[in-house]
């Protein structure tokens, strides 16, 4: 058996070029201004407002943090960097096994390579393994799938802080609703990478982003270069690279679009087991690899992967 083709159907095509990740902005120092209680100068004659007001304050629930920040605490809880999350992400197989079978790396120690795959530019993993990863941690309950334009865009308008998984012809991604506005969560399959996206993918007012995106959805409808070019920007500023959304449309559809949403988002309290999950289903492959300095890729691969290599 040729033991390229064997490897045809799982082996990236990024590995080449280098990146020097984006700069984090440092955090801004807590406020150091007392708190203030907002009942100090209530009278005796408002005590059944402020009860109101003192049990709506009690049963609101906590705030979940924007996703950007539940990655960034993720990272920092174990010592590395969102690139590091998002490479737990992935079952190792295909990744290391290819770099396994590329002469230049072959011989390099595992935690040199792991290192490097923290900096590569163009890491760029399925967009639907990235969405799917993140489904699993943010969405509970049961969830509900539509197809089409207006049941996207209906979805966005209509629903409160949530989140949706939205798959436009190949590109699936996560969207996150939050304070009326619409941000993006995405890998682009041998292009860029979620941690890479991320500085680039900034939360965007409802209703200009449904006018973005369908910008992006009709632009084989466009008659003149002007709408060419607006529907160009629009998938550039949204995608960072092309999404055809007549691609896998069925039957009379025009477009394929399919939206899931969740009957729930996760739970505050639920989400760092959630994150635990998904991050150690590989993590004992993914920390060996990384810790292992005396021993070359393509020896790993080799051992932990004996079938890939027969014959």
């Amino acid at each position: 058996m040729n033991l390229s083709s064997c490897f045809s159907s799982i082996l990236p095509t990024w590995i080449t070029s280098m990146w020097s990740p984006a700069p984090t902005t440092a955090p801004t120092g807590p406020s150091t201004e007392q708190p203030r209680d907002v009942f100090e100068r209530t009278g005796a004659d408002n005590g059944p407002a402020r009860a109101r007001m003192v049990d709506g304050l009690q049963n609101r629930a906590p705030r979940t943090p924007s996703l950007d920040r539940l990655l960034q605490s993720e990272a920092t809880q174990r010592g590395t960097s969102l690139r590091g999350i998002e490479l737990r992400f992935y079952d190792p197989q295909g990744i290391i096994a290819a770099y396994a079978m590329e002469p230049g790396f072959q011989d390099m120690a595992c935690s040199d390579l792991f290192r490097y795959l923290l900096q590569t530019e163009n890491f760029g993993p399925s967009c639907g393994e990235t969405s799917a990863a993140l489904k699993e941690v943010l969405f509970d309950g049961a969830c509900t799938q539509s197809e089409g334009e207006d049941a996207l865009y209906q979805t966005l308008r209509d629903s409160d802080d949530t989140f949706v998984r939205v798959q436009i012809g190949c590109h699936s991604f996560i969207i996150e609703k939050r304070d009326d506005t619409c941000r993006v969560y995405q890998s682009y399959d041998s292009w860029y990478s979620l941690a890479q996206s991320l500085p680039d993918d900034n939360a965007i007012a409802t209703e200009e982003f449904i006018a973005s995106l369908q910008q992006v959805i009709r632009q084989d409808q466009v008659t003149t270069r002007r709408q060419a070019r607006a529907a160009s920007n629009a998938q550039e500023r949204l995608f960072h690279g092309e999404v055809d959304a007549t691609r896998n449309a069925r039957g009379s559809n025009r477009y394929c679009i399919n939206v899931e949403t969740p009957e729930r988002t996760t739970a505050q309290h639920a989400l760092s087991s959630r994150f635990d999950t998904l991050l150690d289903r590989y993590g004992v492959t993914w920390n060996a690899f990384e810790t292992a300095h005396d021993q070359s890729v393509l020896d790993f691969a080799r051992t932990e992967w004996p079938a890939f290599f027969v014959g």
